[in-house]
């Protein structure tokens, strides 16, 4: 990147030091693996607007689901999120087929959850957005994007916190189900059937369960997750990324991002401080507050209230400048 008219120079390796060398060659590796596993793929199932998902039952069934269609297809999963309307697969090494074939077994067994409740279900057309990802940087973006999708989505927990989410896996050593699940083998058919919610209960002999779930570290490739980044420290920095980073990576994936009232006043005040020169946003003159108004509606999304609310600026008003 140029800042200004400055130019960033790479020093030749012979000239670094051990320690930047050192980051320099697991950078390399990174690197490789990308190319190696390539291409990848980030799917998103488009939001509906209902709650699909409404208590631990139907998440399970849509986490054994991605199970069951991970084992049935060819892809190779790096991580994935289930929302309560929607959710996000990272896969890699496979083609656009495979993925347009996992959200087809995924997309119907969805709908017969809802069928074998006595209900008519409008899941068999549910719509999914899915997009190479042709870089690492962009890969590791839409990775954190993933694991942070709970926390953005306005729920109090950490991407290790969220139960329907396959993010606590990287870089844990302590997975706890692991040394309590079950193995496939041991598991008699008519329970295997109940879980995968098929006869056909065919699965890998790696597969173990845990509390009604086929467990998470079975399908998931962790290694390769973990050999896309540098380090566990280089993961959390993505995980710990800001607003910023997150609304371009939504615009990447095709998504639009709701920022929540607190990370958008937490922005506008450093806008204040590095824009405007000033220690608060009551300091904006009226002019920079059409600006800052501005600026959250069409590169934040923010909605009318949101602006009223952070701004100070009567809602009505904000209703005549966006309407």
């Amino acid at each position: 990147m140029e800042i200004g008219s400055v130019k960033t120079v790479c020093k030749p390796e012979r000239y670094m030091g051990k320690s930047e060398n050192a980051y320099w060659l697991r950078e390399r590796k990174c690197e490789m693996n990308f190319a190696q596993r390539a291409p990848f793929w980030f799917l998103t199932a488009n939001n509906q607007p209902r709650i699909i998902f409404a208590d631990a039952q139907d998440f399970k069934a849509a986490m054994n689901a991605t199970a069951v269609g991970v084992a049935r297809t060819n892809v190779t999963e790096y991580m994935h999120v289930i929302m309560n309307n929607h959710g996000h697969w990272v896969f890699g090494g496979c083609s656009e087929n495979d993925c347009m074939a996992f959200w087809s077994y995924w997309r119907n067994s969805m709908a017969a959850v809802e069928e074998d409740k006595g209900c008519k279900s409008d899941l068999r057309k549910w719509g999914c957005h899915l997009v190479e990802v042709t870089d690492l940087k962009q890969l590791r973006s839409v990775i954190a994007y993933t694991a942070r999708n709970p926390y953005n989505s306005n729920i109090d927990c950490s991407p290790y916190g969220y139960k329907w989410t396959t993010a606590d896996l990287i870089y844990n050593n302590n997975l706890i189900e692991n040394a309590i699940a079950t193995e496939i083998n041991s598991v008699n058919v008519n329970e295997r059937r109940r879980i995968c919610r098929t006869r056909d209960y065919n699965l890998p002999e790696a597969y173990r369960f845990y509390d009604g779930m086929i467990t998470k570290s079975s399908y998931v490739d962790i290694r390769g997750v973990e050999e896309l980044f540098v380090s566990g420290k280089q993961y959390f920095r993505y995980l710990a990324r800001n607003v910023e980073a997150d609304i371009e990576t939504s615009r990447f994936v095709g998504e639009v991002l709701k920022v929540n009232d607190s990370d958008m006043f937490s922005n506008v005040s450093s806008w204040c401080h590095k824009d405007y020169g000033i220690n608060s946003i009551r300091e904006l003159t009226p002019t920079q507050r059409v600006d800052v108004a501005k600026r959250m509606r069409y590169d934040y999304n923010s909605s009318n209230r949101q602006i009223a609310n952070i701004l100070r600026i009567p809602e009505d008003m904000v209703d005549r400048m966006f309407p």
